[in-house]
């Protein structure tokens, strides 16, 4: 259950530093059907202009490098909400 916990608060901590180097990513979660590493949901501000490699960057900061399943989802999309993020509402 402490992975939980851990899990939560990497996001949070993480979240600050992700957008000044990525600053199309608006929010991002690791849930924990996914053990926080193998699944994650990132939401992401689309006004920003596409670059190579942009969809990239996010893999190689911190818990990230792990994750096996990166969901991109639109800023309105609420990534804490797994329902909403897989679209089942």
């Amino acid at each position: 259950m402490e992975d939980y916990y851990l899990g939560h608060a990497t996001e949070r901590i993480f979240l600050p530093l992700l957008k000044l180097t990525v600053p199309e990513i608006v929010d991002y979660h690791m849930p924990a059907p996914g053990i926080f590493h193998n699944l994650v949901f990132v939401s992401i501000d689309k006004q920003y202009r596409a670059r190579r490699g942009s969809d990239e960057r996010p893999l190689g900061h911190g818990s990230h490098v792990a994750g096996q399943v990166i969901v991109v989802l639109d800023k309105d999309v609420n990534v804490r909400d797994p329902d909403e993020a897989c679209g089942w509402r």
